[in-house]
């Protein structure tokens, strides 16, 4: 058995003398080769002789970037929300999926640049949150409670 799905992608960029702002957002089916949520779900089982049809699930992705452009520091912040829309048809609950159980995700995340000379030091704190919950036979999320993480990292470059 096979299963196909569709998807779309729209990115705008914006750049003056002080400011870089990114957009981007996704709407799509099958986006688990992207690293999103989604997959897709056994919709019917033939009683006679055990062949599978299968449904994909939906996805849509929306962030944004926007940094400063200085040359020795640049200050930015990065965010982005995802959001599981169930399968194309009703599913019998068996899924083969990244976090099929996830109903949303979203990321905050600001960052600090420092250059000088050749190195370059980038602070950055990101706070995350998965909304976990059981599947509905729509393949859309219920009852999903949130669970968040901070992570701070430090990024440290040399060019040369």
């Amino acid at each position: 058995e096979q299963v196909s799905g569709i998807s779309g992608m729209a990115y705008l960029k914006w750049k003056c003398e002080y400011l870089t702002v990114k957009l981007e957002g996704v709407v799509g089916q099958l986006m688990q080769s992207m690293t999103m949520v989604g997959g897709y779900a056994v919709k019917s089982i033939d009683a006679t002789n055990g062949s599978r049809e299968y449904t994909p699930m939906k996805t849509m992705s929306v962030w944004t970037d926007i940094h400063t452009n200085g040359k020795k520091y640049q200050v930015g912040i990065f965010g982005g929300y995802s959001k599981n829309n169930g399968t194309v048809d009703d599913n019998l609950g068996q899924y083969y999926a990244r976090s099929a159980n996830i109903d949303y995700v979203y990321r905050v995340a600001p960052r600090l640049i420092i250059n000088s000379g050749k190195l370059r030091i980038a602070p950055e704190i990101e706070y995350t949150v998965a909304a976990y919950g059981v599947n509905e036979p729509d393949g859309t999320v219920k009852d999903a409670k949130e669970v968040a993480n901070f992570r701070f990292l430090v990024g440290v470059f040399y060019f040369f």
